[in-house]
C-alpha cells in the first residue's frame, strides 16, 4: 500500500539507512511507528516515480484496504500524524524536526572534529573520510556513481540540493553558484516564467559545464587547425603544379 511519509535530508537519517543509499533517489521517512524494534521510524530510498504528493492523494490513502500483516493500526496512526502535520504546516513539513534520525545515533562523535566535505556529518576514524576521500561512506558512494557537481566536487541530494543545471554533454549536474553561465541560464528561465513566456522544449538553451566548454573549444581549435593545414597543403600543391606547368 501507499504509506504517508516525508522527504528528508540524508543527514537526518540513521547511519544504517545512509549506508543503504541508492544513487539518484530520495530518502523517505515514513510516519507512524516503526516495524523494527529499536528504531522510532522506518525509512526507504525511493525513485521519483515511486512518490506522490500527499494532499492530492488523501482519498486514495483513506480508501486503501490494509492487510493485517501490513499493520493497519500503524497505518492509521501514520495517516493521522500526516494529516495533523499537513493541517499545521501545509507542504512545509521540513520545519518539523525528524524523530529518531541521525541525532540519536551519533555515538558520541565530536561535532567539532573533521566532517564530510559534502554533507558535513562527522567523519569516523582519523578524519580522512572513506578511503581518504574526505567524504563519509555514503557521499563517497554517491560520488563514485556520478552524483556530484563537477566544479566543486560536492555530492548533492535530491531532497535539499540548491539550484542546479544539467550539462547537456556529460550529463552531470552543476550548482548554479559554481558557474556563472548556469546561474544566468536559471535567471533567464525564471524571468521567462514570470513573464508567462513558455519556451518549447526543443528551443530551450543548451548548457555545457566549464570542462565540456573547454573540451569543445579545444576540439574546435583542432578542427580549425586541421582545416588550415589542409588549405595550406592544397595551396602548396596548386603552386607546385603551376610551377611545373611553366
Amino acid at each position: 500500500p501507499f504509506w504517508p511519509g516525508r522527504l528528508i535530508d540524508m543527514t537526518e537519517a540513521p547511519e544504517a539507512v545512509r549506508r543503504d543509499c541508492i544513487p539518484n533517489s530520495m530518502c523517505v521517512m515514513f510516519y507512524g511507528p516503526s516495524a523494527s524494534k529499536g528504531r522510532d521510524r522506518d525509512y526507504c530510498w525511493a525513485k521519483e516515480l515511486q512518490l506522490a504528493p500527499f494532499a492530492e492523494n488523501v482519498p486514495l490513502l483513506e480508501d486503501q484496504t490494509i492487510a493485517k500483516r501490513m499493520r493497519p493500526n500503524a497505518f492509521k496512526d501514520a495517516l493521522m500524524e500526516a494529516k495533523a502535520l499537513y493541517n499545521a504546516h501545509g507542504r512545509n513539513v521540513g520545519v518539523v524536526p525528524v524523530i529518531g534520525g541521525s541525532e540519536g545515533d551519533s555515538d558520541g562523535e565530536d561535532p567539532t572534529g573533521p566532517v564530510c566535505n559534502s554533507c558535513s556529518i562527522p567523519l569516523d576514524g582519523g578524519g580522512g573520510g572513506h578511503k581518504g576521500t574526505g567524504r563519509c561512506k555514503l557521499c563517497a558512494k554517491l560520488h563514485r556513481e556520478g552524483q556530484f557537481c563537477p566544479i566543486c566536487s560536492k555530492v548533492w541530494q535530491w531532497a535539499n540540493c540548491p539550484a542546479m543545471v544539467e550539462c547537456d554533454q556529460c550529463k552531470l549536474w552543476v550548482h548554479a553558484d559554481c558557474d556563472g553561465v548556469a546561474q544566468q541560464l536559471i535567471k533567464d528561465e525564471a524571468a521567462a516564467e514570470a513573464a508567462g513566456v513558455e519556451v518549447p522544449e526543443e528551443e530551450e538553451a543548451e548548457y555545457f559545464c566549464p570542462a565540456c566548454r573547454e573540451k569543445g573549444e579545444m576540439e574546435e581549435k583542432r578542427k580549425r587547425q586541421k582545416e588550415e593545414n589542409a588549405a595550406d597543403r592544397a595551396a602548396a600543391a596548386v603552386a607546385e603544379a603551376g610551377g611545373e606547368a611553366e
